[in-house]
């Protein structure tokens, strides 16, 4: 009981502390350690600071100066800790690459258009501008999934205006591309994008989303689906496409390549490439990626690897620059404009023609 107090106050901030500086899970080993400093730290406490405070005589006759000094400790602690908010956590002790990475904030919003629904809607209450051919084009091409189809979308328009193709986003956060989804908002959205692809004389499909292997029954259905309504002329898109997971970042790819500068000392560089690999911070599942190229296969499907034009045997890609708003991406997996840019010049000429 007498440490009670003084081991509440230490171990959450040494435990939140572990958890921050680790891109894992730390492991029982680290987290037990950590609880004993934490034992440790509350008996220093108590005997060095809460004991000669409380009971030392001296302190008992000098009641206001005692009062006094423990106001101006807390000022003086709240003053530390609001200035290092404001200084970003004093990122200016870093060299200055890795101090402007750390105070950039990126805004995947500012390119992507407004063609996707939010989480709980369907495509059917997108404008209709978005899931309509637009005859000025020569060729139109429907862009069908989730946020991880809206983060192409920017980049795909880009390099097919050149040669007058246009690229229609018709997504819905959080909706893969699959019939018979398990949320409902889901089925009845890609209900409508397969009602639409029918009506509307698009001349190729291109099918992109956050993919797990809980999807694979689905989009094996789904492909089946797409192929059978080619053969049975009740889709014009002559072209299907399908584009594979991009690398995952379960802390974001921002934390991620600050967190590993960090751990450059002294030079701190931000890395062009991660490996995978215990405490990475790097998820690339390229046996996810080996089924479903394996799928599309199956079903006369063209595939696209986002693994493939952004990893090799260095690891996978980080930065294309030192800029703070080169890094490919800033999240668990959304690419950024240039990260989306580089995949698409990457992409099959023939998605172009």
């Amino acid at each position: 009981g007498l440490v009670s107090y003084p081991l509440y106050l230490w171990h959450w901030p040494l435990l939140a502390f572990l958890r921050g500086v680790q891109m894992d899970p730390p492991s029982a080993g680290m987290v037990w350690a950590t609880v004993a400093a934490s034992v440790a730290l509350a008996y220093l406490t108590y005997w060095l600071i809460e004991k000669p405070l409380r009971f030392g005589a001296w302190w008992r006759e000098k009641v206001a100066v005692k009062t006094a000094l423990l106001v101006l400790g807390v000022a003086l602690l709240a003053a530390a800790g609001y200035a290092v908010y404001t200084k970003n956590g004093l990122s200016s002790r870093f060299p200055p690459q890795l101090s402007r990475l750390m105070n950039y904030e990126y805004d995947y919003g500012e390119s992507n258009g407004h063609c996707m629904v939010g989480i709980g809607g369907n495509q059917s209450q997108l404008p209709p501008h978005c899931y309509t051919k637009n005859p000025t084009f020569k060729t139109s091409v429907a862009l069908w999934g989730d946020s991880f189809t809206w983060h192409l979308a920017a980049a795909l328009n880009q390099r097919g205006k050149p040669q007058n193709i246009g690229f229609n986003l018709i997504a819905s956060a959080g909706c893969a591309p699959i019939l018979d989804a398990d949320a409902d908002y889901c089925q009845k959205g890609n209900a409508f994008v397969l009602e639409t692809l029918q009506k509307q004389p698009f001349e190729t499909i291109l099918l992109a989303g956050n993919w797990t292997n809980d999807f694979q029954t689905e989009l094996e259905t789904t492909l089946k689906k797409l192929q059978a309504m080619q053969s049975a002329q009740q889709l014009t898109a002559k072209n299907i496409f399908l584009v594979g997971p991009p690398p995952g970042w379960p802390h974001g790819l921002y934390k991620t390549a600050i967190n590993a500068a960090i751990k450059d000392a002294p030079a701190h560089r931000v890395p062009v490439r991660i490996r995978v690999g215990a405490g990475s911070g790097l998820i690339a599942d390229f046996a996810l990626d080996a089924k479903m190229r394996a799928s599309a296969q199956r079903h006369g499907v063209q595939y696209i690897s986002l693994l493939d034009k952004l990893c090799n045997a260095d690891g996978c890609l980080v930065k294309l620059g030192d800029t703070p708003d080169a890094l490919v991406g800033y999240d668990q997996g959304h690419l950024s404009l240039l990260g989306a840019e580089f995949v698409v010049k990457q992409f099959p000429l023939q998605l172009f023609e």
